[in-house]
């Protein structure tokens, strides 16, 4: 219940109550097993957490434009004026994360969030 609390979850039916229920013990289940074995990340709760694997595939699938043409542009920088190391987070370069919604479109956030660090 807090879970459905946390994420303003509202099903529109008991069956849809259950069927989202057994879905969220499902990955549950899941976030808990992955997080007792040795992996260099750890899985947590969030808004697709009462969703089915195909639910979420079918939402963030990208489907390229047939037509569609990239263009790049290089500009030359002068090496010698570059810092050594820099902290992106303290040079407020990194933005925080961003929820992309229902639209599809990760590759575009990521792609995004380069392109602003760059700038």
């Amino acid at each position: 219940m807090a879970y459905i609390s946390d994420f303003g979850k509202n099903y529109s039916s008991l069956h849809e109550f259950n069927l989202r229920f057994e879905q969220f013990v499902h990955n549950y289940s899941h976030i808990i097993t992955h997080n007792s074995e040795d992996h260099q990340f750890t899985l947590g709760l969030n808004q697709f957490s009462d969703w089915t694997q195909e639910e979420y595939k079918s939402m963030l699938t990208y489907e390229p434009l047939a037509d569609s043409e990239i263009v790049y542009e290089n500009t030359a920088i002068n090496i010698n004026a570059v810092a050594n190391s820099v902290n992106w987070v303290t040079a407020g370069a990194v933005g925080p994360i961003k929820n992309q919604g229902s639209c599809g479109a990760c590759w575009t956030f990521s792609t995004m969030a380069i392109m602003e660090s760059t700038h």
